[in-house]
């Protein structure tokens, strides 16, 4: 009897950055719309939005990393964020 044992994994740093003004202003709900393709070297991509700033705008962002790995996704997906404050 053969078997066959197949792992998928990746790993992989990114940068994120969003309108936000405040730390505040990044709770509440958001849509999230994204993917990634590794083979050996890949890269993922992510985009968020939901939240209202101080002026009444969108909250918008987005990640990008590079990594290791293999597989591929894509995703739609949503969040409820709760921020606190720590007082640092």
């Amino acid at each position: 009897m053969a078997e066959l044992l197949l792992v998928l994994a990746s790993g992989g740093v990114g940068v994120q950055g969003s309108n936000a003004e405040h730390i505040g202003e990044l709770g509440g709900p958001f849509a999230h719309l994204g993917g990634s393709i590794h083979a050996g070297i890949g890269a993922s991509a992510d985009t968020f939005y939901g939240g209202v700033n101080a002026c009444g705008e969108r909250i918008t962002g987005g990640e990008v990393s590079v990594g290791i790995g293999g597989g591929a996704n894509q995703y739609v997906s949503g969040s409820e964020t709760e921020t606190i404050a720590t007082g640092f």
